[in-house]
């Protein structure tokens, strides 16, 4: 029979309040990093070695721009939800140390392990999880609303 509670997708946009938090958090670390004690040369180096790794979290989970930025997730049953990227869909397990608030959701997946095809009884995933981080705005407030009551429930 088909559960009608498992038909909630949640596509995601990029959110102001992150765009906001990791600016903060970029700007505050590159203040620390001139005030050290270092001579030019070093400085400028970690500064632009900094300035490029942000660039690139900044482009793949604030803005949502590479194929590995999930950009939806859907419920599929009480563990299991399909993450949506945009090079395709993958089924995950929800991992227990996600955290959900009010105003931030850090949720925590396990991917499946597709590859395996020769045992099928037993799930395998892929060892490293997979991190979703959703503010308020990255959906609507009543998709938010939902998404969190059905994350702790």
């Amino acid at each position: 029979m088909h559960n009608p509670e498992y038909n909630h997708e949640f596509i995601l946009k990029p959110s102001r309040q992150y765009c906001i938090f990791f600016a903060l958090l970029v700007g505050l670390s590159l203040i620390i990093f001139i005030s050290l004690p270092l001579a030019w040369l070093t400085k400028g180096m970690g500064l632009f070695i900094q300035g490029s790794y942000s660039s690139y979290l900044f482009w793949r989970y604030v803005s949502l721009k590479s194929s590995r930025s999930i950009i939806g997730i859907k419920k599929q049953s009480d563990t299991h939800w399909l993450l949506i990227m945009p090079n395709g869909s993958y089924s995950a397990k929800l991992r227990g140390d996600s955290t959900i608030t009010r105003w931030v959701s850090i949720l925590r997946f396990n991917l499946m392990n597709n590859n395996d095809k020769a045992n099928n009884k037993e799930e395998k995933y892929i060892f490293w999880p997979v991190t979703c981080v959703i503010f308020r705005d990255s959906l609507a407030t009543d998709y938010y609303r939902k998404c969190v009551v059905l994350l702790r429930g």
